[in-house]
């Protein structure tokens, strides 16, 4: 029997020992470890904003917010912000791929906060829809990216309402772009689309195409303002514009085109590579740039009529051998030659402008028995390189300065009239030189001749000079001969004189 409790009792030890045995074993495993949860990255696809939230609201500083760039700094890569009703003074910068939609384009009101641009795009694939902006000093959309769209906004008040610099394929779709002094200005872009769009009553031009290409421009409805291109040859026959109105009148743009007469119901004619177009018998009337022609030659424009035209009555740029021939134009800005050579313009009456003739880097061209009357500015303004022009036989009275030359050499101007010019008949300024000015009558102007150069022109050629009338008073004891006065006339306050002054006035 003891043996029995003995051998149950070693057994029990055992147990125990074996048991003690595990234990020890067991509390070496090692514990494991605690994984951290990963931070969760801001996911906020849509962001409220409305002027009247604070941090009284649900959401605040989350997806509710009352500044627009917090909303936008917060919302994420293609994402929504959403903006309610209200005036937001700010100037913000979409730096990210978003849409921005705001409740009502009439109401819904962002207002530069008296800084440069309002709504600054830097980011691809944007959108801006039912949105006000206003009071940019110099734009109220600056885009300087890819592939963005302006749909449906109100865009009012500002320099440049949209100012796109050298991107490409962005849309502008159904805004109302209104009072601006631009409304659209695109500058070394590509492939912009510009469509049925309300672009009214912007001080200076509706839409400008500055060195770009490719771009759509289709059904949209301009007011006293059109459509303005410069750049090289790519930049102005590229384009694809039809269908677009100013006053209700159509806009014709013809590219690579010969051989086309203008329709009689344009508001704006615009030629871009293109000869022997004709541009007769058309009204146009308060347009800026009314016709441009350039890269274009043989183009005869006559006998049209422009009144209140804000810019240019008639632009040529590139463009060689053309006549422009009994136009008239009141209230404009004349006829404007750049980089234009070997042209006519004969008989136009060119009046109440800022400028009645103005050429610049243009060559060889004839300006002949025009009258240019009442201009604020310059009857003619001859300037940088504008070399080996004959002026002759103009009427030019009226003006504030009859005629300047700058920078410019080799023109010959004769037979005209200088007369009743409010400040100088003549201005040469600015490294003119070797010009050759004879049997041209200065009547009544305030100064004769204002003459700011030290560099040589010639007032007198085969012995005929000017009509001075003034000659009298500085020259009381002269005589003449062969209708020429003994003693040269002297242009004030230089070395240089008329040899042969003449006794009448010329016949024009």
């Amino acid at each position: 029997m003891k043996k029995e409790i003995l051998t149950m009792l070693i057994s029990l030890l055992l147990f125990f020992v074996s048991f003690s045995g595990c234990l020890k074993e067991t509390s070496h495993v090692e514990e494991p470890k605690i994984v951290e949860e990963p931070k969760i990255v801001n996911e906020t696809k849509t962001v409220y904003i409305d002027d009247d939230y604070n941090n009284t609201i649900s959401g605040w500083g989350i997806d509710h917010f009352n500044i627009i760039q917090d909303g936008i700094n917060n919302v994420t890569e293609g994402g929504i912000a959403y903006i309610y009703n209200g005036i937001y003074f700010e100037n913000i910068v979409i730096n990210k791929s978003i849409i921005m939609i705001g409740e009502d384009k009439e109401t819904t009101i962002i207002k530069s906060g008296e800084k440069e641009v309002v709504v600054n795009i830097v980011s691809d694939n944007c959108t801006i829809q039912n949105i006000n902006i206003s009071n940019g000093f110099l734009a109220g959309v600056k885009i300087f990216s890819n592939r963005n769209t302006l749909t449906n906004n109100y865009i009012y008040g500002n320099y440049d309402g949209i100012f796109i610099n050298s991107p490409s394929d962005n849309t502008i779709l159904n805004n109302i772009i209104l009072k601006n002094k631009n409304g659209i200005r695109l500058k070394n872009v590509s492939n912009t689309t510009i469509i049925k769009n309300q672009i009214l009553l912007n001080n200076l031009e509706g839409i400008i195409l500055e060195s770009s290409i490719n771009t759509t421009i289709l059904d949209n409805v301009l007011q006293n303002n059109g459509i303005k291109i410069s750049g090289l040859k790519s930049d102005w026959n590229t384009h694809v514009i039809d269908n677009n109105t100013v006053n209700d009148k159509p806009v014709y743009y013809y590219k690579n085109e010969n051989g086309i007469a203008a329709p009689n119901d344009a508001i704006q004619v615009i030629l871009a590579n293109c000869s022997n177009f004709e541009i007769k018998n058309i009204d146009f009337e308060n347009i800026t740039n009314c016709i441009q022609i350039g890269y274009s030659s043989n183009i005869r424009i006559e006998n049209n009529y422009f009144e209140s035209s804000i810019q240019n009555a008639i632009q040529l740029s590139y463009s060689n051998y053309n006549n422009i021939i009994s136009n008239i134009i009141d209230s404009s800005n004349g006829i404007d030659l750049s980089k234009s050579d070997n042209n006519i313009i004969w008989q136009n009456t060119i009046g109440s402008t800022e400028i009645g003739v103005s050429m610049t880097l243009s060559k060889y061209n004839n300006i002949s028995e025009n009258n240019i009357f009442s201009n604020n500015e310059y009857g003619m303004y001859i300037q940088s390189n504008s070399n080996n022009n004959r002026v002759f036989r103009n009427k030019i009275h009226d003006n504030q300065v009859g005629i300047r030359l700058k920078s410019s050499k080799y023109n010959n101007l004769y037979n005209n009239e200088l007369n009743n010019n409010t400040d100088k008949g003549l201005y040469i300024c600015c490294e003119s030189e070797e010009n050759i000015l004879y049997n041209n009558s200065f009547i009544k102007n305030l100064e004769q001749i204002d003459y700011a150069i030290p560099n040589v022109n010639y007032f007198y050629k085969d012995e005929i000079g000017n009509y001075w009338d003034d000659y009298l008073e500085r020259y009381p004891n002269a005589t003449q001969l062969n209708g020429v006065w003994d003693t040269p006339y002297e242009i004030p306050f230089t070395s240089f004189e008329d040899k042969y002054p003449l006794v009448k006035p010329v016949d024009i």
